[in-house]
């Protein structure tokens, strides 16, 4: 739905009685809200919405509800926050660039089944939220990138047993601040705007199953280094993000961005049918081309095989 949603085109639902709406920058009043109860609604996406702690209320009997994308969402406080917790089937949960805190992260605990959960671009985001994020027992995907992590907050994430994919964007790691030792079970991992340099990729290295890795917007990471990195880890299939001009995600691997959003289980190289998202999203060229360099040039230790 583009623009205002109408109570024609209300109707018009009420008759097909979706399983996914999009309402994305939509506008929209609480009692039309109120109408989508009657949905056997999967997946809701409102990202970019004046959407009110009143109007997240309204949606807490879509029990059917397993990705919500409220991305952008600047009206929603701890009340509508705390409503969301009452979702129990709930597994996707985008809260990027919204005003969430680490209160509002405990309290969606109850949501037992939760795999993936966007929580960057938010200030109010601390180290007291990692503690909450390891209680998500089946979480597998978290973006907390932008927010105000420490090194300590960083460090202590390493400890979730199940995540493949974690996005620290921009938290200004350098090579103090970068963990010691990442989670082996991560396949993905988002560097990108981070004042890192060349040693730490030694680190990265023995990440047993990381075969993504984003280093876009990283001012001291010298282009030879990731070739050469790259290059060494390539029966690997290891594919380093260098530039902006990369497709987007979304439109490699599902028709459109909320689409994304519904598997969260396309970050995990373990289950779902991943080694086809994953030949998608290699036989794209990431890599800076016509550059001269020999890999040996760099002194980067092989991941021993297992």
């Amino acid at each position: 739905v583009d623009g205002k949603l109408t109570d024609d085109q209300i109707k018009v639902l009420q008759r097909i009685k979706p399983v996914r709406l999009e309402l994305a920058h939509a506008s929209f009043d609480n009692q039309q809200l109120e109408s989508l109860k009657d949905f056997p609604l999967i997946i809701l996406d409102l990202r970019g919405t004046d959407i009110t702690d009143e109007g997240i209320e309204k949606l807490r009997s879509i029990k059917t509800l397993r990705t919500l994308v409220l991305e952008d969402c600047q009206k929603i406080g701890h009340r509508g926050f705390k409503a969301l917790s009452t979702l129990e089937n709930l597994e996707v949960l985008s809260l990027r660039n919204t005003k969430v805190s680490d209160v509002d992260v405990e309290a969606l605990l109850p949501l037992k089944e939760m795999k993936l959960l966007y929580i960057s671009k938010s200030e109010a985001i601390t180290d007291r939220a990692v503690d909450t994020v390891l209680k998500f027992e089946q979480l597998i995907s978290l973006r907390i990138g932008s927010t105000s992590l420490t090194k300590a907050g960083i460090e202590k994430l390493q400890k979730h047993p199940n995540l493949s994919f974690l996005g620290l964007r921009d938290l200004s790691i350098d090579d103090e601040k970068m963990p010691s030792q990442f989670a082996e079970g991560l396949t993905m991992l988002d560097l990108s705007g981070n004042p890192f340099s060349d040693t730490s990729l030694k680190k990265i290295v023995y990440i047993p199953e990381l075969w993504f890795l984003d280093v876009r917007g990283c001012p001291h990471l010298s282009e030879l280094a990731v070739h050469a990195l790259n290059t060494k880890l390539y029966y690997r299939q290891y594919k380093i993000c260098l530039s902006d001009y990369i497709p987007e995600v979304a439109k490699i691997a599902m028709q459109t961005e909320t689409e994304w959003y519904l598997e969260p289980n396309v970050y995990s190289n373990k289950s779902w049918n991943s080694m086809e998202f994953r030949k998608n999203l290699l036989s794209s060229d990431y890599l800076l081309e016509g550059k001269q360099f020999n890999p040996d040039q760099l002194q980067i230790e092989e991941t021993p095989e297992r």
